[in-house]
């Protein structure tokens, strides 16, 4: 998994595996079977986890050199990794100058993110990048179609992993909860609270962190909304955000119990679980005699209204 693969534009040159980029450019610089100026060229670097976990995120790299200047976007076509999320994120490329044999192309690279969610072998498939170049010496637009070739790794399942859980592999995650308003003693029907509960973490984008469980509390009536999701990318530090946030109101007298909630992880660096609770939350809800009084009026507009239809 440590090696480089450089691969040429032109759909009918073949994609060069297991081949080092000095083995490439040498035959370039020998006028091997490549031929002297590639329009483009591909390199692949693969992650460098060693023993990569489910969850973790990892990393690869693909650079795009043009024997000119870009034009245009460099456009990815990223494919759907069985067992697998894959992100490009929305970040510049890095940008570089890079000689091949004789030629200079100029070199955009681009980092690739990958959660796999499945302990085995994950492949990625080959997916190809479209980009537009200017020659060196000017001219119209080039528009180029080169492959970037796949790769296959095996994933570590963590030690005592539940079954049906979802893996969260962090050196760190971060909980906040907050009821609005917190409930108190004076709790009565027909009151509404909102509870918000916001997960941060390293490494793991958002739309991945978890979701609050579903639970039934007797009394209770539950109105959950869209997540909020957010990620960031800030000098190479990954980390994503996600804010569950559900809104309750009394419907009934009696006494709420909301079970506490365990968010586990898995540290890669330590390899070890970890875990943060949010404590069960209790109240008794009172009757309330303002919804009492309304409802008794409702109820004799109804009768006298039906009283008058009738006569």
């Amino acid at each position: 998994m440590n090696r480089r693969r450089l691969v040429p534009s032109g759909a009918s040159r073949p994609v060069l595996r297991g081949i080092s980029l000095l083995v490439v450019i040498l035959c370039l610089a020998a006028g091997g079977s490549l031929s002297a100026v590639e329009p483009v060229i591909v390199e692949l670097i693969p992650p460098k986890a060693d023993n990569p976990w489910v969850g973790q995120r990892l990393t690869f790299i693909v650079e795009v050199g043009v024997a000119g200047s870009f034009s245009g976007a460099t456009v990815f076509d990223v494919p759907k990794v069985s067992g697998a999320v894959l992100m490009k994120p929305e970040d510049r490329p890095v940008l570089s100058n890079r000689t091949v044999g004789e030629q200079e192309y100029f070199v955009q690279r681009h980092e690739f993110s990958l959660f796999c969610q499945r302990g085995g072998e994950v492949e990625v498939p080959a997916f190809t990048v479209r980009c537009g170049l200017v020659g060196q010496l000017g001219g119209e637009r080039e528009n180029h179609t080169a492959p970037v070739p796949g790769f296959s790794l095996a994933v570590a399942i963590p030690p005592d992993t539940k079954p049906g859980q979802l893996v969260l592999t962090t050196t760190s995650l971060r909980i906040e909860e907050n009821w609005d308003p917190a409930p108190g003693e004076d709790v009565k029907v027909g009151d509404a609270f909102r509870r918000t509960v916001t997960i941060e973490s390293a490494g793991i984008p958002g739309m991945l962190l978890p979701p609050l469980p579903e639970a039934e509390v007797a009394g209770i009536a539950t109105y959950p909304a869209e997540p909020e999701v957010q990620d960031k990318t800030a000098r190479g530090e990954f980390s994503g955000r996600r804010s569950n946030v559900v809104s309750y109101v009394c419907e009934a007298e009696g006494r709420a119990e909301f079970p506490a909630i365990e968010f586990r992880w898995w540290n890669p660096e330590d390899e070890t679980w970890e875990s943060h609770t949010l404590p069960a939350v209790s109240f008794a809800i009172a009757p309330n005699p303002d919804l009492a009084t309304v409802e008794r009026e409702g109820e004799g507009q109804g009768e006298g209204s039906t009283g008058e239809k009738k006569g």
